[in-house]
C-alpha cells in the first residue's frame, strides 16, 4: 500500500472550517491522492524492502529502480537469467558485474547481455531477466515525508483540498442553464501539482 503523503490536519488546516463530518471522505482523498502522486512519479515514495523483475535487452545495459535512492546497507541483490524463475539463480558480485549508483537509483551491468537468440539469424528474440532485491525509498513514513519532501507533502495537500471541494462536480464546472446542464473541464492535476511532480519523476532506463 501507498505510504499516505499527508494528513487530515493538514488538509483541513489548508482549507480550514472543516469538522470530523468530512473525515471519512478525507481518508479516501489521501489514499487516491497519494497512489496518483505515486503512479505520476514512476517511483516508490516510501521506504522499505523491493523486488524489481526487470527485462533487459542486449545493448540494453543500463537500468533503472523505482526507490530511491537506494540504501547501501542492505547491499542490493542481483540475479539474471533467460528465464523469470531465480530460484537456482546465482547472485551477482557488485563492482564485478554491475555497479549502482546508490543516489539515482541506476543499476549498470557490466557483463555482455545475450538473451535468446534464434537459431537461425542470431539475432536476440528474448531478453535476459534481472531480478534485484533493495532497500530504499524517499520517507518512512508519513511525518518522514512531510519533513523531508515538503513540497510532495504540500502538492498532496492542494490536490486532497481541490478534489474535496470539486466533490460534488467531478465531470467538471456546473453550470445549469435553463434546458442543460454543461460541465466546463473535468477535474484533473491542478497546475503547479503537475509541475511540481514533474521534477521528482523518475525517468526510466532500460
Amino acid at each position: 500500500m501507498t505510504l499516505p503523503l499527508t494528513t487530515i490536519a493538514r488538509v483541513k488546516e489548508l482549507i480550514g472550517e472543516l469538522t470530523t463530518d468530512q473525515d471519512v471522505v478525507l481518508t479516501r482523498l489521501i489514499v487516491s491522492v497519494s497512489n496518483a502522486i505515486e503512479t505520476e512519479l514512476h517511483r516508490y515514495v516510501g521506504a522499505g524492502e523491493y523486488i524489481e523483475t526487470i527485462p533487459v535487452w542486449p545493448g540494453n545495459h543500463v537500468f533503472s529502480v523505482k526507490a530511491i535512492p537506494v540504501a547501501t546497507s542492505p547491499a542490493p541483490i542481483l540475479k539474471m537469467n533467460s528465464y523469470r524463475d531465480f530460484s537456482g539463480a546465482i547472485a551477482q558480485v557488485e563492482g564485478q558485474d554491475y555497479i549502482v549508483e546508490y543516489d539515482t537509483g541506476l543499476v549498470r551491468l557490466l557483463p555482455s547481455i545475450i538473451g535468446i537468440q534464434d537459431r537461425g539469424s542470431g539475432y536476440a528474440i528474448a531478453p535476459t531477466y534481472v531480478r534485484i532485491t533493495y532497500t530504499g525509498g524517499m520517507a518512512a513514513t508519513t511525518a518522514d515525508v512531510i519533513a523531508t519532501q515538503p513540497e510532495i507533502a504540500m502538492m498532496a495537500d492542494l490536490q486532497v483540498a481541490y478534489l474535496l471541494k470539486r466533490r460534488n462536480t467531478p465531470g467538471g464546472n456546473m453550470t445549469v442553464g435553463p434546458n442543460s446542464t454543461a460541465f466546463d473541464r473535468a477535474y484533473d492535476w491542478l497546475p503547479s501539482v503537475k509541475r511540481t511532480l514533474e521534477m521528482y519523476k523518475r525517468r526510466g532506463i532500460y
